[in-house]
Parts: C-alpha cells; sequence; structure tokens
C-alpha cells in the first residue's frame, strides 16, 4: 500500500485500456475493462490489483520554482490523493491573495517568505489541508549603489570608489564606467583621470536574481574652478541705505576666499557684506571668488543705482501725542511699506504737545496747533523730508490758538479746518479755516473762511487732488457728537466750507487718511451717556458730493484718538486710545480698501494717543 500512495502523490496514475509501455516500480495503472475501485500497481516484476477506498484523502502540491523575484509568474501543481474524487481546492498564498483552481499560478509584488496553504475537498465533503511554511522566497533585483571619497580632485590623483550595492542575494557581478573611456569589473576600484572636466560614472550589479545600473552623472569633478555669483536685497536705494549683498556661488570644492569691489573705490573679503554709498550715481559690483581648483569673477554692470533722499515719499511720521502721564514731542517715523518691527524715533518737535493736526507739501511736514498741558498753541513746526535726527523747526503760528483741528492740503497749500479753545473755565469749539502756503517759512497763518454749520472740533480731515474734507466732529453747543462731511475746494480764498454728506455714525477723535480715490475715516468715540469707542473705517468717494459715507471694514480694535498717515498703496493708523490704555499699534489697509479688518504691522517707540501724523507721499503727483 506504501508503494501506491508514494506513487499517486507522484502524480504517475494511468487511466488506459492496456498496461503502460516499460513501466517503473511504483507506477499505477487503471484499467478501465475492471472495477473503477480498483487499480493496478506495478512492484517491478508484475502488476498487482488494489482497492482504491484504502487510500486516504491527502492535501499535497509543488511549485515548479520556490526562489522567485518581485512579479515573476510560479505555477502550483495539486499533488493531493484520496479514495473519492476531489471536487473543491482553496489555495492560500500568503500574500492575502486566494485561488480555487486547481492548478494556479501567482505573482508576488513584495519580497519576502510566503506560507502556502492548500485546502482539497472531495465528493463526501471531506477536507484535507497541506501548509508549507517559508515555502516562497521573493527576492528585488540587487540594487546598485557606490560613492567616492572624492568627488572634486585634481588631474592623475587615484579616487577610491566603494560598492554600496544590495542584495536578497549574493552579487557576483560588478562593472563600473568611469566616463572617460575606461572601466573595471573590480567591486572596489581605484581610478585616475588624466584631464579635467566633469565625469560621469555608473555602475552595474548582478546577483541570482537580476541586475540593476546606478549611474551619477557629473559626480567627478577634476581641476573645475568655482562659479561666482550673487545678490543684493535693494537694486535701487538712497545715499547711506545698508545695502545686503549675498554670495550665491557654487564650488566642487571649498571656496576660501571671497573679493568683493563695490564700484565705489571700496571693497570686501566678506563672504555676505553690508556696504552703503555715499553719493549718487550707478554703480558696478563684483565677486571673485577662490577654491582649491581656481577662481572666478563674476560682474553685474550697473548693478545698484544711488539716489538722494530728494522728498521723503517713502516714508510716514507720527508726530506728539500723551503717553498717559505726558505730553510728548516724539517724532516717530515708518518706512513704507511698514510690514513689521517698530517704528524708528527719529527726532523731537520743538515743544511737548498733542491733540495737534499734521498736513505735507512734497518736501515739508508741518504740524499746527496743539495742547502743551497748560495752554492752547498757535504755533506751526516743519519738518524736512526725510527727518532723520533733530528738532522740528518752528515756522509761524495759526491765527488763533487752538487744539483737535482738522488738516488737509493740497498741492500748494495745507489747512486747518476748527479746533477747539480752553477759555479757562468753558472749552469752545471752532469754525474758523486757516491756510499756509508751502513752503511755509514765517508769519501767521491766514484765517479764509469758516464752516457754514456747526462751530466743532475734535474732528478730522483728508483731501482728494481738488478738495478737502472735514468728516466728524464734536459740537459744544448741545454737546452733540457729529457726523457730517465739509468739503472746501483748493485754493480755497473766502466764503463758508459747504456740507456735502455724513458718516455712517455721529463720532468724534477720528483719524482720517487718503488713497487716489478714496478718503477713510477710521476710528472715534461717540458720547452717548459713556464713552463709546469705534473701530469702523468708513470710505467717501472723490468728489464726494452727498449721501452717507459707506461702512466698509474695522479696525483690529476699538479705539480713538489716533493718528494716520498714507503711501500710494497702503493707508496707517498709528498708536491711539482704547478707553483704558494708550496704543502703539500700527495697523495697515490696503488701498482701496473694501471690506475686513486692517493688518496690525508694527508699533511706534511707545504707547501714545493725540499724536499728529503726515507722510511723505507728494499729493502733487499721487493726485494730479
Amino acid at each position: 500500500m506504501s508503494i501506491l500512495i508514494e506513487t499517486i502523490k507522484k502524480g504517475c496514475e494511468y487511466i488506459q485500456d492496456i498496461p503502460p509501455v516499460n513501466p517503473k516500480r511504483g507506477m499505477t495503472w487503471k484499467d478501465t475493462s475492471f472495477n473503477p475501485a480498483k487499480v493496478k500497481v506495478y512492484t517491478g516484476s508484475q502488476w498487482i490489483e488494489v482497492t482504491r477506498k484504502n487510500i486516504p484523502l491527502t492535501a499535497d502540491f509543488a511549485a515548479d520554482d520556490t526562489t522567485v523575484v518581485i512579479n515573476q509568474s510560479i505555477h502550483f501543481t495539486d499533488n493531493s490523493i484520496g479514495a473519492e474524487d476531489i471536487i473543491a481546492w482553496q489555495w492560500d498564498f500568503g500574500d492575502g491573495s486566494t485561488s480555487t483552481d486547481q492548478n494556479p499560478t501567482h505573482q508576488y509584488s513584495s519580497n519576502g517568505q510566503y506560507n502556502i496553504s492548500l485546502t482539497v475537498t472531495d465528493t463526501t465533503n471531506k477536507k484535507s489541508v497541506k501548509t508549507r511554511s517559508n515555502y516562497i522566497t521573493v527576492a528585488n533585483d540587487p540594487g546598485a549603489n557606490f560613492i567616492a571619497n572624492f568627488t572634486a580632485q585634481h588631474v592623475n590623483t587615484n579616487i577610491q570608489f566603494t560598492d554600496k550595492s544590495t542584495s536578497n542575494g549574493t552579487i557576483t557581478h560588478w562593472y563600473w564606467e568611469f566616463g572617460d573611456g575606461t572601466d573595471s569589473n573590480h567591486q572596489n576600484p581605484l581610478h585616475a583621470y588624466s584631464s579635467s572636466g566633469l565625469y560621469t560614472v555608473s555602475l552595474t550589479v548582478g546577483d541570482e536574481f537580476g541586475s540593476d545600473t546606478m549611474t551619477r552623472t557629473n559626480y567627478i569633478a577634476i581641476d573645475m574652478p568655482p562659479t561666482a555669483e550673487f545678490v543684493s536685497n535693494i537694486q535701487s536705494a538712497y545715499i547711506h541705505d545698508n545695502i545686503q549683498f549675498t554670495d550665491q556661488s557654487t564650488s566642487y570644492g571649498t571656496i576660501t576666499s571671497w573679493q568683493w569691489d563695490f564700484g565705489d573705490g571700496t571693497t570686501s573679503i566678506a563672504q555676505n557684506p553690508v556696504h552703503s554709498y555715499s553719493a549718487t550715481g550707478n554703480y558696478t559690483v563684483s565677486l571673485t571668488v577662490t577654491d582649491e581648483f581656481g577662481n572666478d569673477t563674476e560682474t553685474k554692470t550697473n548693478y545698484i543705482v544711488i539716489s538722494a533722499h530728494g522728498t521723503g515719499y517713502e516714508y510716514g511720521y507720527s508726530m506728539g501725542g500723551y503717553n498717559g502721564s505726558a505730553n510728548l514731542s516724539t517724532i516717530d517715523r515708518i518706512t513704507f511699506p511698514f510690514d513689521s518691527g517698530t517704528a524708528a524715533h527719529v527726532g523731537n518737535l520743538s515743544g511737548s504737545r498733542n491733540k495737534l493736526t499734521g498736513c505735507n507739501s512734497s518736501n515739508y511736514g508741518y504740524t499746527m496747533s496743539g495742547w502743551n498741558g497748560s495752554a492752547n498753541l498757535s504755533s506751526i513746526g516743519r519738518i524736512t523730508f526725510p527727518f532723520d535726527s533733530g528738532t522740528a523747526t518752528h515756522v509761524g503760528n495759526l491765527s488763533g490758538a487752538r487744539y483737535n483741528p482738522a488738516g488737509c492740503n493740497s498741492s500748494n497749500y495745507g489747512y486747518t479746518m476748527g479746533g477747539a479753545y480752553y477759555n479757562g473755565s468753558n472749552w469752545m469749539c471752532y469754525s474758523i479755516i486757516d491756510r499756509i502756503t508751502f513752503p511755509f517759512d514765517s508769519g501767521t497763518a491766514t484765517h479764509v473762511g469758516n464752516f457754514n454749520i456747526n462751530f466743532r472740533c475734535v474732528l478730522n480731515g483728508c483731501n482728494s487732488s481738488n478738495y478737502g474734507y472735514s468728516m466728524g466732529g464734536w459740537n459744544d453747543d448741545g454737546l452733540k457728537n457729529l457726523s457730517s462731511i465739509g468739503r472746501i475746494t483748493f485754493p480755497f480764498d473766502s466764503g463758508t466750507a459747504i456740507y456735502v454728506g455724513n458718516l455712517s455714525e455721529f463720532k468724534h477723535w477720528v483719524t482720517s487718511f487718503n488713497s487716489a480715490n478714496y478718503g477713510y475715516c477710521i476710528g472715534g468715540t461717540n458720547l452717548n451717556n459713556s464713552y463709546y469707542y469705534y473701530s469702523t473705517i468708513d470710505r467717501i468717494t472723490f468728489p464726494f458730493d452727498s449721501g452717507t459715507a459707506a461702512h466698509v471694514g474695522n479696525l483690529s480694535g476699538s479705539r480713538n484718538k489716533l493718528t494716520g498717515c498714507n503711501s500710494s498703496n497702503y493707508g496707517y493708523t498709528m498708536s491711539g486710545w482704547n478707553g483704558s490704555a494708550n496704543l502703539s499699534s500700527i495697523g495697515r489697509i490696503t488701498f482701496p480698501f473694501d471690506s475686513g479688518i486692517a493688518t496690525y504691522v508694527g508699533n511706534l517707540s511707545e504707547s501714545k494717543s493725540g499724536a499728529a501724523g503726515c507722510d511723505g507721499t507728494d499729493f502733487v503727483t499721487l493726485f494730479v
């Protein structure tokens, strides 16, 4: 019986009418003319008849290859036996895949060792299972890899190449190509190049599972000099502005020397120098770098353009103010666009004061009136753009002492409108409009007209190319906040300002500034039994003739007593009072500002409120 079982396992059973020719020991033959339950087995000398029912159901299988690479097909053969016919096969390939074929084919997508299981079922529903652990081994092709001890070297100097390849088997083959027409079959060869240049190196390795090639393009540099390159953070600057030059040179070795020539007779050996120019002009800059393989020079002709500061279009100023305990004389400056940091303290007013106003021409900024803690002031101070240090010059007076007027300017004149005066026992609000002529050097500002409605104070102003506007305010006659917008026509010589519309809220202590097409009113206070601080941003369209200003957004916090200035693209609010503390925050809106919240972009040098603001923007070029 053992002979029969062994031979049937091997799949050697023949079903035919006559015995097989040249039979071998253990071969079985089912004679179709006999009882189908009987088979004959060749003993080596004769055929003997046995009964199939003596054979138990036994699952078994084989594979045509048990060590393969990924995605290689493996054919599995069912070698199961049993007395009854087998009617079902269930294969488990160990990778989550199965099959019900009798003799399936399978591929593996990942390397590793896999258990194979076959379950067979016969006509009596008997089952048999055969499992072979770690039966199939799946391996990758080898992974070619290599390094060199030097990737930059001199001519005729040996370079050690080292094989770093990986394999699931055993690598038996190496083939190197060095890019200069030579090759090697060594695992870790030495090689020297006879000419300068860049060389591409490749290595091909082979094992029992396959082969792989790695190529490193321009891997070896032989006597290759560096390549000089540089940039600067700005190419157009002003006299004495610091310019950061940054080396961006590349080298196959190590750069050890930098030689800069800034085109103005000065040099530097720093890798990344900072340089400033003392005269206007176009400057050619060059950089020479040196490493162990040579040197290279990069020259940029007329790379840096230096201009005089001129009218200071690039700055906004905050002047004076109140820090909670004292009036201030400080002048802070921000550079357009101001994105982060703290405003620079660049000088002082001729006296400490707050609740003043400011306006500017193309070359000068003016502060007008104010409060020094004990008296209203009429003084007019002037700073020259750009204002870097020192004290603002006193250049004249308004027609009367006052504070909290509104200010605006045309191309030739600056105006103050309204304002307040403390007579020792009561506060009085003004309607007068004063005018100074740019540049204002001495004398007293001219009284040129009045508001036609409401004497008022603590208001603000802005201007277009043809008009000046006052917005909001406070009227001591009846203690009312005002929403009214008044307009004067440039130049305003006599008569009364025209009422042209309203803000979206009654308020005072607002600030304002303008772009080419719009004027903005920002923040403010509304006294309704208790103080209420505003974050609202209103906008009027130039020219504003009637209606109500549109509410277009908000500050990041509610506040008043703040100041404003503007560049050609942005409006800035600086400092202010939020009901409990003086502020240093600088907010920014982008022209045109249609909705949303003003962005916080930095701080003044100290917290304050009630300051004046002006900017270096030339309103002649901006609005005409």
